[in-house]
């Protein structure tokens, strides 16, 4: 539910290209409230966000060559220190954001990754281990995993501080559930359930097989 909430409360994607196409400043705080909400477009769209920032850069040479060489003018064929100040800031100004963004937003999606891979597909839950296997500090860790728990990446997860562990209750109950519903069908649990690695952030996925499922842990859609 709070899934489906939060996809009704973002601003889709084409109109966010528009506005930093048309309107970059509001553009670009509709895609820090997007990437904050959309599990998902932290982890796929910090490629399309560099390719948009260096277009703009482009656009803004271009833009500064023609001023420069007199091939874009005023009405009374001056050129004018406006335009140039126009053409830096809304297009190089916006292109250098936007491939910053991209830049973290690559960072982070890497992290993302990497402890998504150590926790689910390795079944590490100590801390200190998840720790030296990133390398990062206990503290950082935490303060990592923590955020993502509190993003949703972790549904129903927990950070268990005297035993130093994440705790993963959600993965238990989904793996319970699994395992009644192939008994109660009667049937091998190995033609009813198989494991889908999601493309966006690595996880592994049990699923039903013929059903379209979204990603335990990013809500991507699992082929």
């Amino acid at each position: 539910m709070a899934n489906s909430v939060q996809e009704n409360n973002s601003t889709s994607w084409k109109t966010i290209i528009l506005l930093l196409i048309f309107f970059w400043p509001v553009g670009l705080i509709l895609l820090y409230r997007k990437i904050s909400i959309d599990k998902s477009a932290t982890l796929k769209n910090s490629k399309t966000f560099n390719i948009l920032g260096w277009v703009f850069v482009a656009l803004s040479v271009i833009s500064v060559l023609m001023i420069l060489t007199g091939n874009l003018k005023t009405e009374d064929g001056s050129s004018t220190t406006g335009e140039l100040m126009v053409a830096l800031v809304f297009f190089g100004g916006g292109g250098a954001v936007m491939i910053y963004a991209a830049k973290k937003m690559k960072i982070n999606a890497e992290k993302l990754k990497k402890y998504i891979a150590i926790i689910i597909n390795n079944n590490q839950t100590s801390i200190d281990n998840i720790a030296a296997a990133v390398p990062i500090s206990y503290e950082e860790a935490v303060k990592d995993l923590q955020k993502m728990i509190d993003n949703g990446y972790f549904e129903g997860a927990y950070i268990d501080v005297s035993n130093r562990e994440i705790v993963l209750t959600n993965k238990k109950t989904k793996q319970n559930d699994f395992t009644s519903n192939v008994q109660m069908d009667g049937t091998a649990n190995e033609l009813q359930v198989k494991v889908v690695v999601c493309k966006s952030c690595g996880g592994n996925n049990k699923v039903v097989r013929g059903q379209v499922c979204e990603c335990e842990y990013c809500g991507s859609l699992l082929e």
